[in-house]
């Protein structure tokens, strides 16, 4: 057991090192982790969003109609793909327009049943305005 809390502990760390916004969901889409720089580019924290569904947290949208983008996680479990975000995705953070780009995929458990989508994402608003 101890050897597990350790592995768990080292998983963590290593997420948190990371210099991408981790985010991973169960197979409902419910925010299960968060790592400090996705945080950071949310202007949140983990105590706020876990247990929350992805789509609430993580509000797409396209940046020149501002339509409302469907939920990436919904479509990796619902179709068991890996997908990234449709171009000229952003996410509206107090009325600050934030380009973003991503990689949801999904993950398994050692039986090869999906467990839930780990979401890598970065704020790319300042490639984006070069």
């Amino acid at each position: 057991m101890k050897m597990l809390q350790n592995n768990d502990k080292l998983a963590s760390e290593i997420l948190s090192a990371i210099g991408h916004g981790i985010i991973a969901t169960d197979i409902e889409g419910k925010v299960n982790y968060i790592n400090q720089h996705a945080e950071q580019i949310l202007e949140t924290t983990s105590k706020d969003v876990l247990d929350k569904n992805f789509d609430q947290i993580f509000e797409l949208y396209h940046a020149e109609t501002k339509e409302r983008l469907p939920d990436p996680v919904a479509n990796v479990i619902q179709n068991n793909v890996q997908t990234g975000l449709e171009a000229n995705s952003v996410l509206i953070i107090h009325n600050t327009i934030k380009y973003v780009s991503a990689a949801c995929t999904p993950y398994y458990n050692r039986d090869g049943i999906m467990m839930g989508v780990v979401v890598g994402f970065r704020d790319i608003t300042r490639l984006r305005t070069l």
